[in-house]
């Protein structure tokens, strides 16, 4: 089973040998060169919330004539969504929501 760095490594050597920078990448996608920076490194703690970072994945892999949709389910694989404890809304409390 691949690893998390797979879609990293992917993306830096793809890059690298169209010829690329990253400034080239982030003019074509209008995606933040720390962003795409961040993919190349599985940095992905300091990408913006996971609906963003899919879409800029996805452009990424388009601008390098890859497969955005499996490239993307391997972010999906590889990212954690943070676990999110829910809280009732303002003025209420667990205990007053009816099922």
């Amino acid at each position: 089973m691949p690893d998390r760095f797979d879609l990293a490594e992917i993306l830096k050597k793809t890059r690298e040998s169209q010829g690329l920078s990253l400034n080239d990448v982030s003019g074509m996608t209008r995606v933040r060169r720390a962003y795409l920076e961040a993919f190349e490194q599985a940095a992905y703690d300091i990408l913006p919330p996971r609906a963003f970072a899919i879409g800029y994945v996805k452009a990424y892999a388009k601008a390098l004539g890859l497969d955005e949709e499996g490239l993307a389910d391997m972010y999906r694989r590889d990212a954690s969504e943070p676990a999110v404890r829910l809280h009732a809304p303002s003025g209420a409390s667990l205990e007053d929501v009816k099922p």
